[in-house]
């Protein structure tokens, strides 16, 4: 997932291949691996900003601090 992330900002999301993402990541390009964690491009995006989501709702718990609406 970094190596997608890094990717991205540096190339944007359309700039970036599966094949780029798996050769960051030290795999074989076209080799299924990253077929294997994620279902897209998309998907590795989508799992990203669920992880970010997740971790700052595990720092808001520790910390005590709710955003207000």
């Amino acid at each position: 997932m970094r190596s997608a992330l890094k990717l991205f900002a540096d190339n944007g999301f359309a700039g970036t291949t599966v094949g780029d993402i798996e050769s960051d990541a030290g795999l074989a390009r076209r080799g299924g691996d990253f077929y294997r964690h994620f279902p897209s491009k998309e998907g590795v995006l989508a799992a990203a900003v669920d992880n970010h989501i997740r971790e700052t709702e595990q720092v808001q718990a520790t910390v005590g601090w709710f955003p207000t609406m």
